[in-house]
This record gives C-alpha cells, structure tokens and sequence, in this order.
C-alpha cells in the first residue's frame, strides 16, 4: 500500500522544523581554561558549571582533568558566568569577557570568603539518562493526585486508562525512592499519590534493575522515580484526607510509607462515591508478565473472554466527570532484605467498584451504498470485585549469579446489567441484560541469571500458568412487529467456559565485545485452551428459531512454539548506536472442535527489527526504526458461532487460524535547549498489514444482524505524525506550547460477503497552551485543541465527518500566604453539541508547616446532566450520551503523617 503524498510532504515539513533547529543549533564554542589554588597548584576534579547570567540556571558543566584543566563546546552569552565547587575548597563565582585561556582561582575553607547564592532551582534538569522535574514548578497545588500533575508536565502524557508516556514511550513502573512499589500495576500510585508529598519526579531511561546484566546488556525500559519532600522522610510518613457534602458524597484516602533500611512498607487506601477512580479496570493480568519474560515479543495469549460488561467512556474527558461510583481500594506493599543476599518484593490489593449511568446510543452502520441505522437508550450498572497478589524474591548465590522467584495469582469477579430499549427504522425491542463473569489466574516464574566474566552473561527462566474464566449471559428480549397487536418475548441464556495452560523455558547468552552488545536466545513453548460455550433459548415465537439458535460448541486449542533470535546493539560512535532484532519462529497449532475433524497447521514466520539512535551535544536526539512481525490470532478466534454482545448484534468469527504480517516505520525527533527550555518532540508512525482481521455487515432483516470478522485478501495501513513543542518565555515567566497531529486509517471492510474498496478515515488536531508562573499572586493556564475526522467514500450516499473543541483554562489567586484560590472552565463540543464546566476550589493552611489543609471543591457548578459525544470509523458513525456527575460541592480536611 502506498503511503498518501500529503503525509510524505508532512513529515519532510517536520523534518525540515527539526533540520533547521539542528543546523542553526551548531554555533558551537570552546571554552577552555585551568583551576589553580591559592598557592597557583592545579585542582583536579573540580565541578565548574557554566551558568546564564540572567537568572543562574545551569547551561553546561564538567570536571577538571588531573591537570587541573576544563574544557565547554557549548554556546555562550557575551558575558561568561561560571561556578566552581569542590570538596574542600570554597565555591567561587567568576564573571569575564576574556575568550581565551581562562585561569581560575578558587580558595580553601580555611579562608573567609562572601557567600553568593543562587535562589533559582531549576524546573527541569537532564544528566545522562535521567531527567529531573522540580514539582514546584508545575504544580498549582490543586492536583488531587501524581495524573493529575503529570498530565501538565513537558515530555509527559497520560492516556485515557491511565498509562504513563515519556517522551512517546510506555514507563514500565514507577519507583518511590528507588524501590519498586506495585510493579506495572503503577496506577495504585499515580491515581492516588498527592503531589504535595513529592520534591520532585525523576524520569530514567534506559533503566535495568539487574546489576548482574549492567555494562553487558542495555535495556530500553522507561521508569518514574518519585522523590519525597526532605521534611517527610521520617519513620513513619504520608497523607490522610477525608471528606463529604452534597448531594450525598464522600471521599477517604490514605497514602503511608515507612521507608527503613532493611523494611520497605506502603499502604494506600481510597474509598469515594464522588467520581474518583482509584484504579483502572481490570486489566490483562498476564500480560504484565509476559512482557518481564525473555522474549522479544510474548506469543502466547491468556483465555479472554467475548463478552464486555456496561462500561461508560467519554474519549479526553477526565472520568470524574461521568463516573457515577462507589469506589473501595486497599493496597499493601513490602519489600524486604536480610543484608546482601535476600530481597523480596510483595504486594496485595483488593478493589471492589460499581458504576452506573444512562445510555443513549445512535448507531449508523455502513453498508453498501446506505446505511443501517439503530437507537439504544436505557440505564446500566456493572461492578468487579478484583483480588491481587504477587510475590518476587531474589536470592544472590554469590557475588556473580542470582535466582528469581516470581508468584502471581488473582481472582476477578465482575457483573453487569443493562435495561435497554432498541429501534429502527419498522421494528422496536425491549431487552434486559444481565452478565456474570469470573476469572481466576496463577503464575509461577523462576530465573537462573549468571555472569560468567565480566563480558559475558547466562540467563534462563521458566514459567508456568493456569486461567480459568467462566461468563454467563441472561438476555431477555420482546420484539414488537409492525403487523402484530401482541408482544413477542424469548430469553437468551449464553455461557462461555474456558481454561488455558501454558508453559515455557528460555535460555539467553549476551555479552559485550568492542562496540558490540549482543545476545542470543532459545525459546520452548507450550499452550492449551479448552472452550466450553452454550446456546440456549427458554421461549420462541417459532419452533425453527428455537433449533437455529440452540448450540453447543466445544474447541480445543494445542500450540508448540520454537524460537530463535538474535539482537546486537552496535555502537558506532559515543552518542549513537545501532540496534539490530531477529527472530526465527517456528509454530505448530492443533485445533479439536466437535463435530469435525482436527485441524494441524505449522510454519515458520520471520520478525526482526532495525533501529537507529543518535544524540548530538545532548540537545538533539534522533530515533529510526523499521520493523517486520507476525503476529498469530486469538485461540478465540476458531470459535464458530454466535457470540451476543449485545441485544442487537451478534458475532460470528472466523473459525480458522490467521496470520496477520504487519511492517512499519517509526521515528522521532527531540530537541531541548538547557538555556531557554525550549522543547519539541517530532515523531511518525507508518504501518502497512497483510491478511488483517476485518469486519462483515451483514444485515438478516432482524435487529439482530451478523458482524462476521475474517482475514482480508487486501491491506491496510495506518499513517500518523506528531508534533509538540513548549518553551519557556522569561520576560513573562510562562511556558507556551503547540501540539499538532495528523492520522490516516485505512481499514478494509465488507457487506453481505462482498469486500468493498479501502475508504480510508482521515484526522487532524491541532492545539496550544498557556500556562503562567508569576511571581504575583495571580497565575492562569488555557489549553484549545480541535480535532477533525471524516470518511471519503464512493459508496455511501454522503461523506461523514465530525469537529471536536475542547477548552480549559483555570485561573488561580494566592489572597493570602495561606489561602489559595481557583477558578476552572471546560467547554466541550461535538459538531453542533456544546456543553460548559465550571469548577472552584479554594485551600487554606491554617498553621505553617503543620502539614494540614482545608480544601472545597465545587464542580459542576453549572449543572449540566448529559454529555454527548461522537465516533467515527470506515464502519460506522457514533453518537453516544451518558449522564454526567451532578453539581458536587465537598470539603475535605488533608493532613500530612510524620512531617519533620
């Protein structure tokens, strides 16, 4: 498939923007000079830091040699200011014009010199792999939790369910203190931690916590490391609230660390009816591990389940607003060590959560040259009910191997009921829903790692897993024909059981050599999944519909898989390098389903991976990355029959195995300048699939019409390109910024068994924002952003296309030292759909460093009850209405535990 020319022409625009900071950045100079002492002897390894006259930020630094020499290549102001520090010695300032050879002198301690100190603390600091946010300066202390603050955060972005990005890359945990907390079960921290507690949050790429593996192996994971204010680092330490108001709202939290030498204990509780999501949904539970294991990419997959409970979601609005809860968290965390041989990592949750809203629902399918059309309203509930635990403990042998310990087990209930009623165009239904689904799931990994010189590494693990997942759905349904006085009722019992066990082991030889980093893995592994489903109707309007919808379907799915890679991370020079990925896979999948004979199907499939990094003067870095991989289909996706996700719909898959190819092209670009914070981030993703999984409408004159899915003998491809830039404006003390992207799908779909040519779905956003640090008692901060959708067709009637605004600004008032105030407005609009929010918050610190604050929220004061949103794709057109949280006000009582 061809990449369109107007995202060709994009991305050399991009490039070029990014070309041209990179070309006009290379005004290079050389400072160079000697540190002497009072008696004119050189001073090795003194800090001399190059700072901006206008405000002391630091712009670079070094170290002297054994000489006592420095050297800067970077660019300067007419006037030098530096800094030099070292132990022993007084710190020293120097001012001068000279461009030559400069000689410094600093003195002993013994001598009295005046003190110069710089107030200003730096809001953001880079040093190698680490960069340091001062939370200071981007928080207005009004964040009710860590999200909250890292949404507003350069380099950071929060998506919807809760996932961390740095600079464009997933985190894969975050730290407090240097010690893991929860794993990637990470939300229990960001959705509840307050900033206030936090001095400051340290990004680190790049980041592995195996010292056996450090200076052989590089890794590419991305963690958050969160600091404490110094005045909390007590025995005992943390924050506790409670609050209540009205209508009938509450809210409790409490976040508690004790952090010792040996014993590491957290503890976070959260309970709320007022919105607050203390943790996402339930998630793949076995997916977190996969991604801890050996492999370049996990190729067994966990029983999933078909069927979805009634979950509200509005896309870019924050859940709070429409996410009408009774909320439970409890959370524990320990970590545990003897001295030098033992550590162990534990933690356990418990969340309990129920929500409820209306639905009103406008479907337009797609179809040939028309489209079909389907009204939902009505209300829903669902809950789960979610038990976690997971142990880790890593025991040394000797100062060069270690054994890791991994446990895993959780147990999942959840439920949901939905009372609808369905209309179309001639025909009308009532329906009542009710899904009951559990999971249980155990894991059990262990690792052999051994360094076998100081170039070379062995690491083995193995893993064993069992899932059993079991749903059940209740429908209850009466059509009503156009023709018939009489109401027409049957009842639909569906229920799905399945079970998988999968096992493995891999074995792993890396190594450094030269500027080679290189590793080569083995891979066995097993996979069995049984499928149990039943189909069944109480009450037909007709004998024949009640043997056309009763079934029994049992599949049995066996996978054997073999692979072998290699990987090499080729440094070409110090601040590039060259990563290189292969991987020979070889597979053999047996399906049993009743009725039929067996099915074996065996191949070998190829993925690698190629990607280039390049840094210059610490200021720009480059990313390049191409890609090949196979990916297999679901065990699920053998699955025969109808599968009644909702009252209007059913399901049919594929009934056969596929094999979706997908290769692709990534890149990014990364500029920051440590003198004017001047950031931008340029990046672009491209893909291309073959035999992709696509959808089938196939309308049988009945609500409930076929969405068949099966591979398509066409491609598709996606096109994506992004743009962000922020920079510090020092006259005015603000931070300005755009963001801009511009997408392109194309997803192949067909009607009634006829594949219709690619109608690709194009968007556009564009956005700016504002935000103020004044030193005056007033700062305010405004974000606009609109994104356009719309699909070209040559078969429908019409094109379909959306516009969506959303505004927010906020505008807070320091009235005293100890009373803050803030006032926020949101607008939101679909096309022609406008609605507003306007929130206040006020706190007040009655006592100075005591740790204590009165807050009220108000939100909704305008007391808006529905919202409406949209939803494009190639298939169909969306329009979705949920009712959203009423005028809420609440007064809160914080106090910190354990302030020095």
């Amino acid at each position: 498939m061809e990449i369109k020319p107007v995202f060709i022409l994009y991305s050399v625009f991009l490039l070029f923007i990014s070309g041209s900071s990179l070309v006009f950045g290379q005004t290079d100079n050389r400072i160079t000079g000697i540190v002497l002492d009072e008696k004119s002897k050189p001073v090795p390894f003194a800090s001399v830091m190059f700072l901006n006259p206008q405000d002391s930020t630091i712009i670079n630094f070094t170290q002297t040699n054994f000489q006592g020499e420095f050297l800067f290549i970077s660019e300067f102001p007419l006037q030098l200011f530096l800094k030099v520090s070292r132990l022993g010695y007084q710190d020293a300032f120097f001012k001068t014009d000279d461009r030559g050879f400069l000689t410094l002198t600093i003195q002993s301690k013994e001598i009295e010199l005046n003190q110069f100190t710089v107030e200003y603390q730096e809001p953001i600091r880079i040093k190698s792999d680490t960069t340091t946010y001062d939370v200071a300066a981007f928080s207005d202390g009004f964040e009710r939790n860590l999200e909250e603050l890292l949404k507003k955060i350069p380099g950071m972005t929060v998506s919807d369910n809760g996932t961390i990005f740095f600079n464009g890359k997933a985190i894969d945990k975050i730290l407090v203190e240097g010690d893991d907390f929860f794993s990637k079960n990470y939300k229990v921290l960001s959705r509840n931690i307050p900033p206030g507690l936090l001095e400051s949050i340290e990004a680190i790429e790049n980041f592995n916590d195996r010292k056996l593996l450090r200076g052989i192996e590089n890794s590419d994971k991305t963690v958050l490391n969160l600091k404490f204010q110094k005045g909390l680092k007590a025995s005992l330490f943390g924050n506790g609230s409670i609050g209540g108001g009205l209508p009938q709202n509450y809210e409790g939290n409490a976040v508690l660390f004790s952090l010792l030498d040996k014993i590491k204990v957290g503890y976070i509780g959260d309970i709320n009816n007022s919105g607050m999501e203390s943790l996402a949904e339930s998630e793949d539970f076995l997916s977190w591990e996969s991604t801890e294991s050996l492999l370049i990419k996990p190729y067994f997959l966990t029983a999933e389940l078909p069927l979805n409970a009634f979950t509200p979601f509005i896309p870019n609005l924050p859940k709070r607003r429409y996410n009408i809860n009774n909320d439970l968290l409890q959370a524990l965390q320990f970590n545990g060590s003897n001295s030098k041989n033992y550590k162990s990592n534990t933690y356990a949750l418990f969340q309990q959560n129920r929500i409820r809203n209306t639905l009103e629902n406008f479907n337009s399918f797609f179809l040939d040259n028309s489209t079909f059309d389907i009204r939902e309203t009505g209300n829903g509930n669902s809950g789960i009910r979610n038990l976690q635990l997971r142990s880790v403990h890593d025991i040394e042998l000797d100062s060069l191997s270690q054994i890791t310990f991994t446990l895993r087990v959780n147990n999942s209930l959840e439920s949901s009921v939905l009372n609808s009623s369905l209309e179309t165009e001639d025909r009308q239904a009532s329906v009542f829903q009710n899904l009951n689904s559990m999971g249980q799931t155990g894991y059990f990994r262990g690792e052999y790692l051994k360094k076998l010189n100081y170039r070379t590494v062995l690491h083995s693990d193995f893993f064993i897993s069992r899932n059993i997942s079991d749903q059940n759905l209740d429908i209850l349904r009466g059509a009503f024909e156009e023709n018939l006085p009489e109401q027409l009722e049957y009842e639909l019992i569906q229920s799905f059981n399945t079970s998988s066990f999968s096992a493995g082991s891999s074995w792993k030889f890396a190594g450094r050599v030269g500027k080679h980093q290189y590793g080569f893995l083995f891979h066995y592994g097993y996979l069995t999944f049984d499928l149990n489903s039943d189909l069944t109707q109480q009450q037909a309007p007709d004998p024949s519909e009640m043997e056309k919808a009763g079934f029994l379907n049992q599949i049995n799915f066996e996978n054997h898989t073999l692979i072998f890679s290699f990987s090499d991370r080729i440094f070409l020079a110090k601040n590039t390098f060259l990563k290189l990925l292969g991987e020979k896979q070889w597979f053999q999948n047996n399906i049993g389903q009743a009725g039929s004979d067996n099915q074996t199907k065996s191949d070998w499939l190829l993925n690698y991976k190629i990607g280039l990094n390049h840094t210059i003067s610490s200021r720009h870095k480059f990313f390049l990355e191409h890609y090949s991989h196979n990916q297999l289909s679901s065990p699920l996706q053998v699955f025969n029959g109808r599968v009644f996700n909702s009252a209007n719909s059913s399901v049919n898959f594929a009934g056969r195995l596929n094999i979706i190819e997908q290769r692709g092209l990534n890149w990014r670009y990364d500029f920051f300048d440590r003198t004017s914070y001047w950031k931008m981030a340029v990046s672009g993703s491209h893909f291309i699939q073959n035999n992709p999984f696509i959808i089938d409408f196939q309308n049988d004159g009945d609500l409930l019409f076929n969405i068949t899915g099966f591979a398509s003998p066409i491609s598709n491809s996606q096109n994506r390109a992004d743009l962000e830039t922020s920079k510090m404006v020092f006259p005015v003390k603000s931070r300005v910024g755009i963001r801009g992207s511009l997408s392109q799908n194309q997803i192949n779909r067909a009607v009634n068994g006829t594949l219709l040519p690619i109608e690709p779905v194009n968007s556009t956003s564009f956005g700016f924002f504002w935000v103020s640090a004044f030193d005056r008692p007033f700062n305010f901060r405004w974000e606009s952003k609109r994104r356009d959708s719309r699909i070209i067709s040559e078969n429908l009637k019409s094109d379909f296309s959306f516009s969506n605004f959303q505004h927010q600004g906020s505008l807070t008032y320091n009235l005293k030292e100890n009373l803050r105030l803030k006032l926020a407005y949101e607008l939101v609009s679909w096309d022609e759909i406008k609605i507003d929010f306007l929130d206040f918050h006020a706190d007040y610190t009655p006592w100075k460093n005591k740790g204590v604050r009165f807050q009220l929220n108000a939100t909704n004061l305008l007391n808006n009850s529905k919202l409406t949103f949209l939803n494009l794709s190639n298939t169909l057109k969306n329009s979705t209405t949920y009712s959203i949280l009423p005028r809420l006000i609440l007064i809160n009582v914080s106090f910190d535990i354990g302030r020095r």
